[in-house]
């Protein structure tokens, strides 16, 4: 009587014991995931704007054009991090900042189309830092245990 081979485990089974950290994109919704495979998908933040852009509410895109939109927003994507980090390799600089991400968007873009990407860009940067001074804010209570804000000092 032969042997009995151990059960192989299932793909689903390999991929959840392999991806136990968040993968890139996190949970803010960019990952898809189609065929067992995720992958970053602009989709729902290209429906958004074209719905600010448009007035008409049934205006709708085909997936053939939503794909060919998300190639160009990788492509972007891809040569501003490209030019990013040669303008952070040229500075000798400890950490990429947004300086870097602002040379390279004015490199690549158009003059008028980049004008708008760094002011955007920077709406974006301000809001950031605001939000973390808001969690700076944010102090362990007497147990270490939760979070509570800080009461403002009455001058």
């Amino acid at each position: 009587m032969a042997p009995e081979r151990p059960s192989r485990p299932t793909k689903r089974a390999m991929r959840e014991e392999t991806c136990t950290e968040t993968p890139p994109g996190g949970p803010s919704g960019l990952l898809v995931e189609r065929g067992g495979e995720p992958y970053a998908s602009y989709a729902s933040f290209i429906a958004e704007v074209l719905k600010q852009v448009h007035a008409t509410p049934n205006l709708r895109i085909s997936k053939k054009a939503m794909g060919i939109l998300e190639l160009c927003v990788e492509d972007s994507f891809e040569r501003i991090a490209e030019a990013a980090a040669h303008l952070h390799r040229t500075a000798n600089g400890e950490a990429m900042t947004a300086q870097h991400i602002e040379g390279a968007v004015r490199l690549l873009l158009p003059r008028e189309l980049a004008k708008h990407a760094v002011d955007e860009g920077t709406k974006a940067v301000i809001k950031y830092r605001g939000f973390n001074k808001d969690l700076r804010r944010l102090k362990p209570n007497a147990r270490g245990r939760k979070p509570c804000f800080k009461k403002p000092s009455a001058a």
